[in-house]
């Protein structure tokens, strides 16, 4: 413990509030709220009886900060976004908590509409349905309840729709809007013919919608409409489908979300059911590795906390597997958050128990599918390993693998990229990109030669980590010239060229490529480098070229070269925030006179006058 640490400790104070560790690089890597942050802090740090997850991690602490709240709702918001804003290692990070869009019905416009949300801030008089799997899923219901009543279709404003001045489109030709931007129909009639029953059809209960699609189709009917007719038909038919699929457990006014927590060794799966109107209307998985070693009212607490302390909707009540640890906390948070009561319960038995139990077997199979799957695909990957060591002759097994890619286009702004693949996977944190320094022009031999010099030269200099396996993007000549390289680095590294066209592999002992079949996973692990070689590489090169073309325009300007650009753009970071600057900004930055930002903002000036011309 430093003695930074010891002083935050002596003088922590009794309040409730939330506490932020840090490590040696300044990096967040745990949040936590408390009841007293004078009692709670100190645990870490005092008690011998911690696990040994935790022990890691205060291990890793070299600096605390905390945050003092009035009470300990305050504290539990502020640690949802202390949380959200720093994602720590150590914390539960949800990776779909806000995956599941809602419909909001805009009972606050004199004429409602429809909106797909994918994440909702309640406004006070509109209405909320959902979650639905999925945008599209969403988007459907929406388009569904617009063919069944004829509520507005277009994206015209609000003032718009009002002014009732508008010329009708042809959705109201066709019969799918009744045109309250016209004036052809009252605000009232419009709520009351059309928006009441939307209301109650996105609530589940399609009575109302069935008999409406039914007068319309014998209407059609009897008016020798015959294909309307059976427009209708097919959509009376999808309504009905629609609510078979949805199974009632519930009375009708029942809204609860049903969460159940299962711990798999350090994997933790969290199963919800959502129920509307007493029906099962979707399922939400998410896992997270428990890196603290939690107990499961613990885990289910944070899960909570994290999963509707932010955009999502919150029900009339929650039925959980397990009581939550600060569930009193959590619960007066809900309904800080909502203005009503939200009841939490544990089930002992009846249709309750029955929906968390569906929800534990929910997170069982998933558990076991994608245990299944992981290993399935790590014996793939060991599989494919193998069998390029047996095919390449390699000495040993190719765990590490490094493919180098150039990039120009019209020989300017060369780049290279270096990807890196460890035991089959590929490994982001490793990946290089470079800026060709040496050569003049598209010389994608000679840039290869750089590079190569430059990451080899570097790893012997410093005796840093060397691969198994060298990728070089090209064919026999590109790589007898990396290998030049190499040997004059003194190193002896297994290589191989791989050409684009035909997936063909060059060797340095083979005048021959050796072709394997392309469904050999061998061989995919190897494209998959290549192609994420290409990716990189031209991903860097675009970005450096898009910014270059913007300097070259602010050369255009008077008494603006290349020094007086490059500071603008370290300033600024962009050519639009340069653009939108004023006159004040543009001449705070260094180097940059009041004459300059005056011709910098006139030109500026100019560009978006020929813009809007």
């Amino acid at each position: 413990m430093n003695e930074k640490i010891k002083n935050v400790l002596m003088n922590l104070p009794e309040s409730s509030g939330c506490y932020i560790f840090r490590n040696k690089d300044g990096e967040v890597i745990y949040v936590g709220k408390a009841v007293s942050l004078k009692n709670r802090v100190r645990q870490y740090f005092h008690s011998t009886a911690h696990q040994i997850k935790v022990e890691a991690m205060v291990s890793h602490v070299d600096s605390i900060e905390y945050i003092v709240t009035d009470n300990e709702t305050e504290a539990l918001l502020l640690e949802n976004n202390l949380i959200k804003r720093y994602m720590p290692h150590y914390n539960i990070l949800l990776k779909n908590g806000n995956a599941y869009p809602y419909i909001e019905l805009t009972l606050q416009d004199r004429y409602p509409q429809l909106k797909a949300l994918r994440t909702i801030a309640p406004q006070k008089g509109n209405r909320y349905f959902g979650p639905y799997l999925g945008m599209t899923k969403a988007r459907d219901v929406i388009d569904t309840a617009k063919m069944i009543y004829p509520i507005i279709q277009c994206k015209l404003s609000a003032k718009q729709i009002e002014s009732g001045k508008v010329r009708p489109c042809i959705n109201y030709q066709i019969g799918l809007c009744s045109a309250p931007c016209a004036g052809l129909i009252s605000a009232e009639e419009y709520r009351q013919r059309y928006i009441e029953p939307v209301a109650k059809y996105l609530s589940g209960s399609i009575q109302e919608a069935v008999a409406y699609v039914e007068s319309a189709m014998k209407k059609a009917s009897a008016q020798m409409e015959f294909e309307r007719a059976g427009y209708y038909r097919d959509l009376l038919t999808s309504i009905r489908a629609s609510s078979e699929r949805q199974k009632a457990v519930f009375p009708a006014d029942i809204e609860c979300d049903a969460v159940a927590l299962l711990l798999h060794e350090d994997v933790a799966v969290a199963s919800s059911f959502f129920v509307r109107k007493g029906r099962i209307i979707g399922r939400h998985i998410e896992t997270w590795e428990n890196r603290m070693n939690d107990d499961l009212p613990g885990l289910l607490s944070e899960y909570l906390k994290q999963y509707y302390f932010s955009d999502n909707y919150i029900p009339r009540g929650l039925i959980l597997s397990v009581q939550p640890a600060d569930a009193d906390a959590i619960e007066e948070t809900l309904l800080r958050l909502t203005g009503r009561h939200v009841e939490m319960t544990v089930p002992q038995r009846g249709k309750k128990k029955d929906l968390i139990t569906l929800a534990l077997k929910n997170a069982e199979e998933y558990i076991t599918k994608s245990l299944e799957y992981k290993m399935a695909k790590e014996r793939r990957i060991d599989a494919g390993l193998e069998e390029l060591k047996r095919a390449l002759s390699l000495p040993k097994m190719p765990l590490r693998i490094e493919c180098f890619d150039i990039s120009n286009i019209q020989g300017t702004d060369s780049v290279a990229s270096m990807v890196v693949a460890i035991n089959g996977y590929s490994a982001n944190k490793e990946y290089r990109r470079y800026r060709i320094k040496t050569v003049e022009g598209a010389n994608d031999f000679a840039s290869m030669a750089e590079i190569m010099t430059r990451r080899f030269g570097r790893a012997k200099a410093e005796n840093g980590v060397l691969p198994d396996l060298i990728v070089v993007d090209g064919g026999a000549i590109q790589l007898r010239f990396a290998h030049e390289v190499m040997k004059d680095l003194g190193y002896d590294i297994p290589m191989v060229g791989l050409a684009e066209k035909f997936e063909e592999i060059y060797r340095l002992n083979s005048d021959t490529p050796l072709i394997l079949d392309r469904r050999s996973t061998a061989l995919q692990i190897l494209t998959r480098l290549r192609d994420e070689a290409h990716r990189f590489a031209i991903t860097y090169h675009r970005s450096l070229r898009s910014k270059n073309e913007f300097r070259s325009r602010l050369l255009d300007i008077e008494g603006i070269g290349k020094k007086k650009s490059a500071a603008l753009f370290k300033a600024f970071g962009s050519y639009r925030r340069i653009s939108e600057s004023d006159e004040a900004a543009l001449a705070a930055v260094p180097g940059i006179t009041q004459k300059d930002a005056e011709k910098i903002a006139a030109f500026f000036e100019r560009e978006k006058t020929k813009g809007n011309a």
